[in-house]
């Protein structure tokens, strides 16, 4: 987690096509430990963009365990759709001036509530 402080610039991956034609995955980071995982999407300029809390927890699928930060941008976004930044640890916003676009955010799913033994 001491990246997640940092910028970390992803423009040297190239894109890569999800299995949703309405959406390219542009910049992907995620923790050593795989508690975290931020991803940058780029909608086709069809895209319906009432979907996007159903794409959202499409990319969310993908992670059940982690901490999950999408980024949508629109197909006209320029060269900040391919920078990840300042990645929250502790629950807080992201912060700082950011073009126009979209952001989902999941964290850990609660643990399930199992009795202990001698419990009543």
């Amino acid at each position: 987690m001491a990246l997640a402080a940092s910028t970390a610039a992803c423009g040297s991956t190239p894109p890569s096509p999800s299995t949703d034609a309405e959406t390219t995955v542009v910049a992907r980071w995620a923790a050593d430990d795989g508690s975290i995982v931020v991803i940058n999407v780029v909608l086709g300029q069809d895209a319906d963009r009432r979907r996007l809390p159903e794409l959202a927890r499409a990319f969310r699928a993908e992670h059940p365990t982690a901490r999950v930060i999408v980024t949508f941008f629109p197909s006209d976004a320029g060269p900040e759709r391919f920078v990840i930044g300042h990645v929250p640890t502790d629950g807080g916003p992201l912060t700082g001036a950011r073009p126009s676009s979209a952001l989902a955010t999941f964290d850990y799913p609660r643990p399930s509530l199992t009795p202990t033994a001698g419990a009543p």
